[in-house]
């Protein structure tokens, strides 16, 4: 490798420009255009790898561009300061899978991948030149440092100083931002799911450019950071460029398909066949499925959150993770966690402390998905601390920390699909959502659909469902027959994911008739009334839907079939939706009430306990029964409850203590 002075390296790259190749390139340039530079492309990786700096090359780059254009326009145009704007975007078309880098074949080479943005430091930085000076004899000499080195300590050979050691003369420090990432390899190009992590390190406008979060197309230098102590060496990137990487996994549809949905969007079987086409192994669940489509299609986009958020509630065993994991499967940018283990950090933004010391901001899944859906199963089995960072993820379309000197703001334009089963096994009506599920109702009331579904026995169902089973087993292929395969459906949401329908007068009288009808059925509750967000919600779900028939306008179908599925929803809960009849939203939330069944339980174990903490039971069931509205029955059913999830224990004879 050669190393070139300044002047030999603008020569050099002055000598390549006049080339006609670049001269015609050069002078189709616009004063605010980009000039693009493949530095893998001879003459330039022996250029650049042997140059002190990428500033500096980018520099000679633009000196060797405004010289030649001087050339061609001669002195009739100042071009300084006509191509002020002008940026040199530095590249390469030479992509190596990440897994594939390695010191033996790549130390010191310039190499491209993609990659994903998953963490980084706070940004620092470091000192570039500064001048050394002797404090007694005023020698002085220049000192330069790589972005991982420190200034040297150095000594002053005067004799009459006796090896007094330089000082840095503050005034002389040029400086540089810098800032070190984390970049994984993206999991669908990685091996085995097992993407690696290398830390790469960022300077100058890059800093401005690199985000938690974003895929990118990485060209950097690909080096060892040398410890003379240790015979182990930490790898790093030194980026030269980083574009943005397109994303390659939303699905095109050809033309032939797409006019073939558009005509049968006109039929009226058309969304039962496209309901059908999601999870057909599955059967039933036809609203749920529905409104999972229109999630994954959003409303408009604005001022207001296009994102529609879905929790599916209700026994084990009946498919709800199925459902869940299958939307993978159709959306272009889609996570699946499952609740248990999982922390706030996996889900929003966390500190993580490396080996070397070094602390970064990580991004959990919540930006990851941004622009997409985040499917968390068993989000009862979370902590209410844990959920707490996806209040501002579903409301927001963001989330923040202010921790370890990190101070951060990440995009998280996610929509939430998420599942609970009841803390006690099986929902019980008796009790309201609250009573039923680990799940807080601040939380709750973010959630525009909350789909309860129970494994209720009825004996032509469950003959269909077992039916519908067996065949998937016998001949599958038969029993998923669908309208659309997955690819299909996949590219179709795509498409209607981009239309902009707009929301005509007749259909926002329609909306405001029906927010108006609820309001009044709430008015009389003792629960939570209904307000902005369930307006706010029937406007993205009728959006929704009609981007589903690919309308550029809502129409009042829109409306009355969200209308339908609000009505089924509430209805599972025994909320009429009708007008004359009773609107208790206390059934769904529960907040509102006075008092929940638990809760009533709770405070009359604190009436009776004894010195010991112990409580008899047959005393508790006599205190419940004086309650408003409770039985016996009531109260052994909780008590029961207690005793089955271990809450409660026996110490003696019909006494029991709190575990």
């Amino acid at each position: 490798m050669m190393v070139y002075t300044m002047s030999a390296l603008q020569d050099q790259i002055f000598e390549e420009f006049s080339k006609l190749k670049w001269t015609k390139i050069i002078d189709a340039l616009r004063p605010n255009g980009n000039l693009i530079v493949n530095i893998l492309k001879e003459p330039f990786p022996d250029i650049y790898v042997g140059h002190p700096e990428k500033k500096d090359f980018v520099d000679n780059v633009r000196s060797a561009v405004y010289k030649v254009l001087e050339t061609r326009f001669g002195a009739s145009m100042n071009i300084p300061q006509a191509f002020e704007n002008l940026r040199i975007t530095l590249t390469s078309d030479h992509h190596i899978p990440m897994h594939m880098l390695n010191a033996k074949e790549h130390e010191g080479a310039i190499v491209t991948f993609d990659c994903e943005v998953i963490a980084g430091e706070s940004t620092k930085s470091y000192i570039k030149r500064c001048t050394l000076g002797c404090p007694l004899c005023g020698r002085t000499i220049e000192g330069k440092c790589d972005i991982d080195k420190k200034i040297p300590t150095m000594v002053c050979h005067n004799t009459h100083c006796r090896s007094h050691k330089l000082e840095v003369q503050r005034a002389t420090v040029e400086t540089e931002n810098i800032k070190s990432v984390l970049l994984s390899e993206l999991i669908e190009k990685s091996k085995k799911n097992s993407p690696i992590v290398i830390e790469a390190l960022l300077t100058g406008d890059l800093i401005r450019e690199v985000y938690i979060g974003q895929k990118k197309r990485i060209t950097g230098i690909y080096r060892s950071v040398f410890d003379l102590r240790e015979n182990i060496n930490d790898l790093v990137i030194d980026i030269i460029s980083a574009e943005d990487l397109e994303r390659t996994e939303e699905i095109i549809l050809d033309a032939k398909t797409l006019d073939k949905l558009k005509e049968a969007s006109k039929q009226p079987d058309f969304m039962e066949k496209i309901v059908r086409s999601y999870a057909p192994h599955i059967y039933g669940y036809d609203l749920q499925k529905k409104s999972i489509l229109l999630q994954a299609v959003k409303g408009n986009n604005g001022i207001k959150r296009a994102n529609i958020h879905i929790i599916l509630v209700g026994d084990p065993s009946v498919a709800k993770s199925e459902l869940l994991i299958w939307n993978k499967k159709v959306v272009d940018i889609a996570g699946y966690i499952s609740g248990k283990g999982t922390t706030d950090k996996g889900i929003t933004i966390g500190i993580v402390k490396e080996d070397n010391g070094k602390t970064y901001a990580r991004a959990g899944l919540a930006p990851h998905c941004s622009k997409g859906v985040l499917a968390i199963d068993e989000m009862g089995q979370m902590n209410q601390f844990n959920l707490s960072g996806l209040h501002e993820v579903m409301e927001q379309r963001q989330c923040s920390i202010s921790k370890a000197g990190h101070n951060l703001t990440l995009e998280a334009d996610t929509s939430i699909l998420g599942a609970a089963n009841p803390k006690y096994g099986k929902y019980d009506s008796e009790e309201t959502l609250l009573d039923n599920i680990n799940l807080p109702a601040p939380l709750l009331s973010r959630f525009d659909i909350i789909w309860l579904i129970k494994d209720d026995i009825v004996e032509l169902e469950d003959q269909r469902k077992a039916e519908h089973i067996l065949s998937t087993y016998i001949n599958p292929t038969e029993a998923t027959n669908c309208y659309l395969t997955t690819d299909e459906l996949s590219g179709y949401l795509s498409y209607v994911r981009r239309l902009e329908p707009k929301i005509t007068n007749e259909v926002r009288s329609k909306i405001l008739r029906i927010y108006k009808q609820m309001r009044e059925l709430s008015r009389d509750s003792k629960s939570i009334v209904i307000g902005a967000r369930q307006l706010e919600a029937l406007v993205r779900l009728s959006t929704a839907h009609a981007k589903l028939f690919f309308r550029s306008e809502v129409i009042l179908e829109d409306v009355e079939a969200v209308q339908d599925i609000l009505k089924d929803m509430y209805g599972r809960f025994g909320i009429s939706l009708e007008v004359g009849q009773e609107f208790n939203q206390s059934k769904l939330i529960g907040v509102g009430k006075n008092e929940s069944r638990e809760q009533t339980a709770h405070r009359v174990w604190k009436t009776l306990e004894n010195d010991q903490g112990m409580v008899k039971d047959i005393h508790f069931y006599k205190l419940m029964e004086k309650e408003d509205g409770l039985t016996e029955d009531d109260a052994k059913r909780i008590w029961g409850r207690w005793e089955q999830n271990c809450e409660i224990k026996l110490v003696k004879d019909h006494f029991y203590k709190k575990t």
